[in-house]
């Protein structure tokens, strides 16, 4: 577990009216995913409830500039993020929808790993170097994105 939540990292988030996407920090803490506009977690833009989330899964081929996206469905939206790695959208994809079990179970607020970071298999060796953070999304010519 992360100082603030479940996992944290860099994302790209699609927008619900503007379509752009967006540069985010996301924080999973409990039941809802929280984004930020820099890691440093000063200016909260929103979050996603994940006791409203019916599905999520790996999105392939539906958005053409973004390789590693994976989709949030709740009962009100899709919500849409994308990832610099497979790596890293397969470990979001594993802890949320590990949450998404533990609120169905009735475990609400409760770390779904039993408190122990290293018993989940993506967080080992699976942290953003501080680097990443300067410039985590580049295209093939080298352009930020």
């Amino acid at each position: 577990m992360t100082s603030s939540g479940l996992r944290e990292g860099w994302a790209m988030k699609q927008g619900a009216i503007n379509t752009s996407w967006k540069m985010r920090y996301i924080v999973l803490r409990q039941t809802r995913i929280h984004y930020f506009t820099a890691a440093d977690k000063k200016i909260h833009k929103g979050s996603i409830d994940l006791e409203t989330a019916t599905a999520c899964a790996a999105t392939a081929g539906v958005h053409k500039q973004r390789k590693y996206v994976l989709s949030i469905s709740t009962t009100k939206r899709t919500w849409y993020l994308a990832f610099l790695t497979e790596t890293e959208r397969d470990g979001w994809l594993h802890t949320i929808n590990r949450t998404m079990v533990g609120i169905k179970k009735g475990a609400c607020g409760l770390d779904p790993f039993g408190g122990e970071e290293a018993e989940d298999p993506f967080f080992k060796g699976n942290k953003a170097k501080p680097e990443d953070e300067e410039e985590p999304f580049k295209n093939e010519n080298g352009t930020k994105y």
